[in-house]
């Protein structure tokens, strides 16, 4: 839901300003990790760099986008569950792991329908930290990168505690 918006930014006109500097973003998020990829002009490169910024810390999750989203994907899900290649997958996973462990736990219908802004917002403040990110850069490198990386996203620290966290003074 990165994309859906941000503090600054609907879901539109980020759309609309990632086109404009000629950017493309590949969300890739897995059960271990997520990636942003991202693919850019040079002479682009501060103004993606600051939208990245905006995009990756500081998303908005509205409501009614992640309902749509929840429904759009519960809908491929019922479409796919069936296919004999994810129900092999799915109990090759169940058997080698336990139906308890998170890699044999089986998504549900109801997952879908349980899923909220809350969690979300939660999950997003826990593990898309600057602490937990690693920048790779490759292609036709422009000479200013690593100035403007550490400018925009160089300094960034977490604000307060994790979710669920406790801290004692």
């Amino acid at each position: 839901m990165l994309l859906e918006g941000s503090e600054n930014f609907s879901a539109e006109e980020l759309s609309r300003t990632l086109d404009f500097y000629g950017t493309y973003i590949n969300l890739t998020p897995e059960k271990d990790l997520s990636g942003v990829v991202i693919f850019f002009l040079n002479k682009h490169l501060e103004k993606v760099l600051e939208l990245i910024r905006e995009i990756i810390f500081k998303p908005s999750f509205p409501d009614n986008e992640l309902s749509a989203l929840m429904k759009k994907r519960q809908r491929w899900f019922l479409v796919n569950r069936e296919k004999p290649g994810n129900m092999a997958m799915d109990r090759f996973f169940e058997s080698v792991f336990g139906k308890s462990h998170p890699y044999g736990r089986q998504i549900t219908e109801n997952d879908f329908e349980s899923m909220t802004t809350d969690l979300v917002r939660n999950f997003h403040a826990r593990y898309y930290t600057p602490d937990n990110m690693t920048i790779i850069i490759s292609g036709k490198i422009h000479p200013q990168i690593l100035p403007l990386l550490n400018q925009y996203l160089g300094e960034l620290r977490r604000e307060g505690p994790l979710p669920g966290e406790m801290h004692f003074t």
